[in-house]
């Protein structure tokens, strides 16, 4: 699943960008987004 290791690596890099516990859960929840196809 190359598409969960680069979200992963996403992830990494917007905690680096964002250390904020919400915008890393803004960023969490957009990925949802693009898991479920909304």
């Amino acid at each position: 699943m190359p598409r969960t290791l680069s979200q992963a690596k996403t992830l990494v890099n917007t905690r680096h960008i964002y250390p904020d516990p919400y915008q890393e859960q803004l960023q969490q929840a957009q990925i949802l987004k693009v898991q479920n196809g909304i």
